[in-house]
């Protein structure tokens, strides 16, 4: 399962100003097991400023599965290699013997210091089982 963070750091990073943070459109995930299939951290790449985590609300849960999330604290790569960070690791576990495919929502809120385009991020994680 610790491969997968590196992908979604690096991604995670490079979309900062975007608010995606998925590795692919969709997410494949193996039938009866648990995966990290997406993970929020932003930081400046220039200053490597990295800003809190941010308050997860799930928006709309799985209807095939179950999400739960953590934070984990990460090394960051690229310019700001050496620095770690809190990141929200989201986890999605199907129901037992479901194939198919499954999408969550969640909803990060940042405190009102940030600007607006941080302070609430949506996030739809596409998922495929199989």
């Amino acid at each position: 399962m610790m491969r997968i963070f590196p992908r979604l750091l690096v991604l995670s990073a490079m979309l900062f100003g975007t608010g995606t943070t998925a590795i692919a459109d969709v997410q494949t995930v193996k039938p009866n097991r648990t995966t990290a299939v997406s993970a929020s951290l932003y930081y400046d790449k220039r200053s490597c400023q990295i800003f809190p985590p941010g308050k997860v609300i799930i928006a709309k849960q799985p209807k095939n599965g179950t999400v739960t999330y953590r934070q984990e604290r990460h090394a960051l790569s690229d310019t700001c290699s050496g620095n770690t960070a809190l990141v929200n690791v989201f986890y999605y576990t199907p129901n037992k013997g479901y194939r198919g495919t499954d999408q969550f929502r969640y909803r990060l809120t940042f405190p009102r210091h940030l600007s607006d385009r941080l302070r609430k991020k949506s996030h739809t994680v596409k998922i495929k089982v199989e």
